[in-house]
């Protein structure tokens, strides 16, 4: 039997964890817990505060029981990680073998990081191959972060008694997901994924990664804020079109938690000209011993979590 794995996304609201396995590229779920982020869990500088999730008990804390409800204890744990500390940038460089291209990577984050006076860590991924001047340039994500953050969320899965295997962030956890189970070859892809205190645009060109954008949290509680979310998809939209001439969004995905509100999807249809939609529950987490209204909602919580496990793939 595939052995058991664990995401983890810890929001500003809820931690989502996952469990399952990977079976021919895909996830399949034995189960999952959404709980409630402890007060205080994220301190000013990025790192997580262990007292919030502890305290002075570390036996009692709602995660480590959400851990052994699911029984991974000391499986395999992915993290998506979602940090104020985060630094991402788009650079491009010319055209190198791995270990050349990860050195120059490296030199250029150092000088976007200048002052920063701490040890961080930097991680890229090829995202585009383009051609500037007749020169082959490699378009790279380039993700820097704090160790100190790593460290405190290596701390805390640890704590719960899970063996970390890897922390990716937020994006690329999505972008996982996207390829394992949404992306086509010649349709375009819009998710929005609506977290607690920040909205994530991910853009998907057939099945490559294109360009995220972030802004701050869009209240769907009203039709004018619902408009102003519509805004903020259509300048995404228009974004990609001035980029990708003669190109177009095909699909917007919505996922996170405030993806729920009643009349999200039908209203950006009407106003973006675009198929909207959510995503299906696929059949593993059908077969959970959760009701059929509550799995659908979560579901669209856990999609960084389960990107995630999809790196180990």
């Amino acid at each position: 039997m595939r052995k058991k794995l664990v995401g983890i996304d810890i929001g500003s609201r809820n931690i989502k964890l996952v469990a399952g396995r990977i079976n021919k590229g895909k996830f399949e779920a034995d189960g999952y817990e959404i709980i409630k982020t402890p007060n205080g869990a994220f301190q000013e500088d990025g790192t997580l505060n262990m007292d919030a999730f502890f305290g002075s008990n570390p036996f009692e804390d709602e995660l480590s029981k959400a851990v052994a409800k699911l029984g991974c204890k000391n499986s395999e744990c992915f993290i998506s990680l979602s940090s104020s500390a985060l630094i991402i940038r788009e650079r491009k460089f010319p055209l190198a073998g791995n270990k050349e291209i990860g050195n120059i990577v490296k030199m250029e984050a150092h000088s976007f990081l200048l002052g920063q006076g701490e040890d961080y860590i930097i991680d890229y991924r090829i995202i585009d191959e383009v051609i500037e001047e007749g020169i082959p340039m490699l378009k790279c994500l380039v993700a820097a972060v704090p160790q100190r953050v790593v460290e405190s969320y290596l701390n805390l899965a640890e704590e719960c008694g899970l063996r970390v295997n890897s922390v990716d962030i937020h994006s690329s956890c999505i972008s996982n997901y996207a390829r394992s189970a949404v992306l086509e070859d010649g349709r375009n892809t819009l998710f929005v994924d609506m977290g607690g205190k920040h909205t994530r645009f991910v853009v998907f060109s057939g099945m490559d990664y294109f360009a995220e954008i972030e802004i701050a949290s869009v209240s769907v509680d009203s039709r004018e804020s619902l408009e102003r979310l519509s805004q903020e998809v259509r300048r995404v939209m228009d974004y990609y079109r001035t980029r990708k001439f003669g190109s177009k969004i095909d699909t917007i995905v919505l996922t996170g938690g405030a993806s729920n509100a009643e009349g999200i999807e039908k209203y950006l249809e009407e106003t973006t000209n675009a198929a909207v939609r959510k995503l299906n529950v696929p059949h593993d987490f059908e077969k959970l011993s959760v009701e059929n209204e509550k799995r659908i909602s979560d579901y669209s919580m856990l999609i960084p979590a389960i990107g995630a496990v999809l790196r180990g793939e």
